[in-house]
């Protein structure tokens, strides 16, 4: 029995530059002799990129908790083909909340889930964390638009801690807001692989702190500066011009770190012949196929969540990311990740090693860890490594 895959089948290297060398940092520092200029107005003057907020702070609203450890839940109760407490089902008309105890638990819950009954989509979740046989202490409430987090906020002890929303703006990036209410600070950001920055605010909504970068070419350039009571204190660039380098290929040549190709179901798992287990609720929990050379898992409404196939074991995420565990003998583990949105990593682990690489959407090489690690679990002899969309090395260092 054949899976067909489809997707990436190997990195995306760009062709390799014609000279090589160390990449050059050049600082500079200039201080303003006397200003009292505020905000927005501050970082225009000193030609830093004015703030464009997507949405205001006060417009953010809190999720509020879905489920509060401990109280009572009215809904089904649904077991597995072993008896033991799989999920609880309450019906709320077009969505539904789903239940997750921990393992093996009847009371203790780990996991709500807000499902749309029409799409089968989660639109909002809650996570309940137990520290220190301590149950319920910190929760976190998440809320999705298509698969992809739009709002979150947790609790710690009963206690709003923060709030975090993400907004499309006008030119298509990402925002991200966060109020963290342990500090009372605001913060505003938004990152991707050719510029980004990072605003932080006080109590008042005053900034104090603010930094951007900018990728042009081989020059990277990135800007800082502190204010006090809303004046200027100082102003940082620093631009640093990368040399036309190939340095560090040899570690993205690995092949064990090309990614596994991204998992498209071809069979029918749920209704082809094999070996059959049921949920109490009739819905199919397992299907063995083959004498177990397939294994499939699905969830309380018949969704494939996961698959076991020879020595690898594939996890299909509900916000549309997966998962590509493979058993490459002596020990190690490669594992392969999809996001959601469109990037992904690979991992080769061993007990006494680990390798990682991360690449965008466009199957490109951004960054390469490696470490070892010792009896204690402790990490040393550690490398990283960062490129840039042209594939030159731009960043590396050896601790």
């Amino acid at each position: 029995m054949m899976i067909r895959v489809n997707g990436l089948n190997a990195l995306n290297f760009v062709s390799q530059p014609m000279f090589h060398g160390k990449a050059e940092e050049k600082n500079v520092e200039k201080l303003p002799e006397e200003t009292n200029l505020n905000g927005v107005e501050a970082l225009a003057s000193y030609n830093f990129s004015v703030i464009n907020k997507p949405a205001k702070f006060d417009d953010i609203e809190p999720l509020e908790v879905l489920y509060n450890p401990g109280e009572e839940i009215d809904g089904e109760r649904i077991y597995n083909s072993e008896g033991k407490l799989h999920a609880i089902v309450k019906d709320n008309g077009k969505t539904k909340n789903v239940f997750t105890p921990f393992d093996g638990s009847e009371e203790l819950i780990e996991r709500v889930d807000v499902v749309d009954k029409k799409s089968g989509q989660v639109v909002m979740s809650q996570e309940n964390e137990i520290d220190d046989d301590k149950y319920g202490d910190y929760i976190s409430v998440t809320k999705y638009s298509d698969g992809k987090i739009v709002q979150d906020s947790t609790y710690n002890n009963g206690t709003l801690e923060s709030v975090s929303v993400t907004k499309r703006g006008k030119d298509s990036k990402e925002y991200y807001l966060d109020k963290n209410f342990a500090d009372n600070k605001y913060y505003i950001s938004m990152y991707d692989d050719k510029s980004g920055f990072n605003a932080e605010l006080g109590p008042e909504q005053q900034l104090y702190h603010y930094s951007e970068y900018k990728n042009i070419g081989t020059r990277e350039i990135e800007k800082e500066i502190n204010l006090y009571g809303g004046s200027v204190i100082s102003v940082e660039k620093n631009e640093k011009l990368v040399v036309p380098n190939y340095l560090g290929r040899e570690k993205l040549k690995n092949p064990e770190l090309l990614p596994a190709p991204k998992f498209e179901p071809e069979m029918d798992y749920k209704g082809h012949k094999g070996e059959a287990v049921y949920y109490s609720n009739g819905a199919i929990e397992k299907n063995v196929i083959n004498n177990g050379e397939i294994v499939a898992f699905f969830d309380i409404d018949g969704n494939l969540e996961r698959l076991k196939h020879g020595n690898r074991e594939i996890s299909l995420n509900p916000n549309g990311s997966q998962d590509i565990v493979e058993d490459l003998g002596d020990g190690k583990q490669k594992t392969t990740s999809y996001f959601s949105s469109g990037r992904g990593m690979v991992e080769v682990c061993t007990n006494d090693a680990y390798t990682e690489i991360f690449f965008d959407e466009h199957a490109r090489p951004t960054s390469y860890y490696e470490g070892s690690i010792d009896e204690n679990g402790e990490e040393y002899n550690r490398l990283s490594m960062h490129f840039n969309d042209k594939g030159m090395l731009t960043y590396a260092y050896q601790y």
